[in-house]
């Protein structure tokens, strides 16, 4: 985890506001994304004033997106009483992006957010579907750098999606379908036997 992140302080009021002073333009659709998510759900959301800051590097690939998210969900848990397992917070930050603002991200991000104590890292298995917190290792003479190469990053913008449709196709021409356990088995499959598959379907590099 890192010492940096996203806080938010939200509270019943007359309207939706959604007020900044640390993102970038655009933020707010976010904020109502998940106010929007809570209440198709069920959940009796009253209007709310959405007050969010922190330091977290904007667009440079740290998940400052989920960040936000899944600080704001927890957020309007706190308001309306509801108690969310972080299993369930993070499905519902994914779902937020992936169903109101059209971005088809997994869990990964969210899931480390929700779950990664201070001085911590998060070792997962998507295979397996466990998640363990394990001591950030400590290595004599090194240290852990995150470098900002100062391009932007936006997902919403970029053509990750298309990326993640030619992995979906190619999955499926390799395995034979686009399931989990497709995928599951392709873990486990040797790289050339993969490759000599792919390239009898012609598909791309």
């Amino acid at each position: 985890s890192l010492s940096r992140g996203t806080r938010t302080t939200i509270q019943a009021a007359e309207s939706d506001t959604f007020v900044s002073t640390h993102a970038s333009s655009g933020w707010a659709a976010y904020a109502a994304a998940c106010v929007k998510l809570l209440r198709d759900s069920g959940v009796a959301v009253p209007p709310v004033r959405v007050e969010v800051e922190g330091d977290l590097p904007i667009g440079k690939g740290l998940s400052s997106s989920a960040s936000l998210i899944s600080s704001i969900l927890a957020g309007l848990h706190a308001l309306t009483g509801i108690t969310c397992a972080s299993d369930d917070l993070a499905r519902q930050a994914q779902r937020v992006e992936n169903e109101y603002l059209g971005i088809p991200t997994g869990t990964l991000d969210q899931e480390v957010i929700v779950k990664s104590p201070n001085g911590a890292m998060v070792l997962m298995d998507f295979g397996e579907g466990t998640t363990e917190v394990v001591a950030r290792p400590s290595i004599a003479g090194h240290r852990f750098l995150i470098v900002d190469p100062e391009l932007p990053r936006q997902l919403g913008v970029e053509n990750f999606g298309q990326r993640r449709e030619e992995c979906d196709t190619a999955i499926s021409v390799v395995a034979g379908t686009n399931s989990r356990e497709a995928w599951l088995r392709l873990r486990s499959t040797p790289w050339a036997e993969i490759q000599a598959t792919a390239q009898a379907h012609s598909l791309p590099s």
